[in-house]
């Protein structure tokens, strides 16, 4: 399964059914208690595979408030700059119970051609509270140098709906790759999580 984001109309129908479509994950429980779904990194890294990318250096800490909500605080290093972002491409692989060649199978691949900054920044996608929380802030042209993220959030069912994935006692596999201007390899984030189960009160 591919799904292609050719436009940057195309990206902006896909936010608002995102954003407007019911929640999936998020069921009511009886009485007071409801169950949401979060999720829980087993790692996140600079792809190994692409050594040319301008992305070295990730640090990351996350935390979990009361309400289940995951929130991101980091660090990461860009070698050189870049005028434009044109090409995004995310893949998925389901892996079970841990990351290994022989545990992991391709899932579904996301692409996206065109603007790729004006498409990460776009506030109607499910990774804009994380996008907002960097500084300075991540927009083309892109600066080379050190940028700091503070407690940044992601809309998992979001990112969910995006790949088509559901939340099981599989790990997900993600690899989200960026190119520039050049069509140069700039960016690639190799990333496994867990989506969990959150049972919390209200």
């Amino acid at each position: 399964m591919v799904f292609h984001s050719v436009s940057w109309r195309t990206s902006t129908l896909l936010a608002i059914t995102l954003l407007f479509s019911r929640n999936v994950f998020a069921r009511k429980a009886t009485g007071k208690s409801a169950t949401r779904y979060t999720f829980d990194f087993v790692y996140l890294q600079p792809c190994s595979t692409i050594p040319e990318a301008a992305l070295k250096y990730i640090n990351y800490t996350r935390e979990m408030s009361s309400d289940g909500s995951t929130s991101i605080s980091g660090v990461g290093d860009l070698a050189r700059p870049a005028q434009r972002l044109i090409e995004l491409l995310g893949v998925a692989h389901r892996c079970r119970d841990a990351v290994s060649a022989n545990t992991c199978e391709y899932f579904t691949k996301y692409v996206h051609n065109g603007d790729a900054c004006g498409f990460i920044n776009s506030p109607l996608m499910p990774w804009a509270s994380l996008m907002s929380k960097f500084e300075p802030p991540f927009k083309c042209p892109v600066q080379a140098g050190r940028y700091l993220l503070s407690n940044g959030t992601i809309d998992v069912d979001g990112i969910a709906r995006m790949f088509g994935v559901s939340p099981n006692n599989d790990v997900w596999k993600f690899t989200v790759s960026i190119k520039d201007e050049k069509r140069a390899p700039f960016m690639c984030l190799d990333s496994a999580v867990r989506i969990v189960k959150y049972a919390s009160r209200g």
